[in-house]
C-alpha cells in the first residue's frame, strides 16, 4: 500500500505484482492464541443481558409446541395489556386462543374479544387449547 501511494498516477503501470506467500509463513495457531493481559474484560455487548420475562418463557413454550405467538393488535379493556393469538394455523390470523400475560400468568380471553371474560391457564393448557382450535 505504501509503495502504491508513493507511485502516484503511475501506479497502474509501475507497481509490481504481489508475490504469493506460502501458508508455511503464516503465524501458527499456537502463536495466534496467546493469552491477553486482561482476559476478564467484558465486551460491550455483554452489558446488555437478555432479559428473561414470563412472556418470553410463554412464547418459547408455544414455539416448542409448534404454535405461533402472534400479536392481535388490540389490548384487553380491563387490564390494558396487549393480546396475542396462540395458534397452530400458518396464517396466524384465526383459530387458536387469545391470551395476554400479567403477573407471571397467562390469561385466556374466553371469547377472544377485548372485553371478554378471562381466566388464568397453565402453559400446558394454553398449548393444548391453541393446538385444538
Amino acid at each position: 500500500m505504501l509503495q502504491a501511494s508513493k507511485l502516484g498516477p503511475d501506479v497502474a503501470t509501475s507497481l509490481p505484482k504481489p508475490s504469493v506467500v506460502p501458508s508455511t509463513h503464516l503465524p501458527s495457531a499456537t502463536t495466534a492464541a496467546t493469552p491477553q493481559a486482561n482476559t476478564n474484560k467484558k465486551t460491550p455487548g455483554s452489558r446488555l443481558a437478555h432479559e428473561i420475562t414470563f412472556k418470553s418463557i410463554a412464547e418459547e413454550f408455544a414455539a416448542a409446541h409448534n404454535l405461533l405467538w402472534v400479536p392481535v393488535g388490540r389490548v384487553h379493556e380491563k387490564s390494558r395489556l396487549p393480546m396475542y393469538r396462540v395458534t397452530a394455523r400458518a396464517d396466524g390470523k384465526s383459530g387458536g386462543v387469545v391470551v395476554y400475560v400479567l403477573d407471571d400468568a397467562v390469561w385466556l380471553v374466553e371469547d377472544g374479544s377485548s372485553s371478554g371474560n378471562v381466566r388464568a391457564v397453565t402453559l400446558e393448557e394454553m398449548a393444548l387449547l391453541g393446538a385444538k382450535k
